[in-house]
């Protein structure tokens, strides 16, 4: 009965686009410094295709789902994402990578999203008759689209410190990365942009659903 009633439930709804990604703490000082990384990148060598999106690292592909789904789904994610995080621990950054594809990566460590994304994806097929597309959770896209080397390298630079390097600014670059703090986001789509019409209809428009602090999850009792 249950079944057929969320059947119902979600046929008397038009579906809409849905994401989850985790991104930088909002007000965090990693979330401050990235952006303005960015905004560097941009002031010297162009935007690109990422600044479509917030900096973020996909947990999914894109879904559609009913407003009752997503009332079902943000129910279920919290718990499971606590425990996941509980057993392996929150997400790590380690450097940039540049790869001969033309893109610029935060690689990452986050094997509790992963875990997480996994889950998801069967969790939501069984309990509220989604179709997710969980994501490997590895890497921030800091730049693409950047066929030259010497480009891409020097976009490298900005967003990463060298460990040997002892100034002031460097240090700090070090430590606000080893300390990043991120949250766990649901964003529902509400307008797609495109590369090319970036200048004049800005990025895709999205809106935050829910937006949970990965810290606030990691430090409380997991229910039994």
């Amino acid at each position: 009965d249950s079944q057929i009633a969320l059947n119902h439930e979600v046929a008397d709804e038009v579906p809409a686009s849905y994401l989850v990604n985790i991104q930088p703490a909002e007000g965090s000082v990693f979330y401050s410094m990235l952006y303005e990384q960015r905004q560097k990148c941009a002031d010297e060598f162009g935007a690109d295709p990422t600044f479509l999106y917030p900096l973020h690292v996909s947990v999914t592909g894109f879904f559609e789902a009913s407003e009752f789904q997503i009332r079902r789904l943000r129910d279920v994610i919290p718990e499971m994402l606590q425990r996941e995080l509980k057993d392996a621990g929150g997400p790590t950054i380690g450097k940039v990578i540049c790869t001969k594809t033309g893109y610029v990566l935060f690689d990452m460590q986050a094997s509790a999203i992963t875990n997480f994304s996994q889950r998801l994806g069967e969790v939501s097929s069984r309990q509220c008759g989604l179709h997710i597309r969980p994501k490997a959770v590895n890497h921030i896209s800091l730049a693409c689209n950047r066929p030259e080397e010497a480009i891409r390298e020097k976009i490298r630079r900005i967003f990463e410190a060298p460990e040997d390097a002892m100034d002031d600014a460097s240090r700090l670059i070090r430590e606000t990365r080893d300390g990043a703090e991120f949250d766990l986001v649901i964003s529902r789509l509400l307008a797609r942009s495109s590369f090319e019409r970036l200048s004049e209809d800005g990025p895709h428009k999205f809106t935050e659903v829910v937006r949970i602090p990965l810290n606030s999850l990691i430090d409380i009792p997991t229910p039994r």
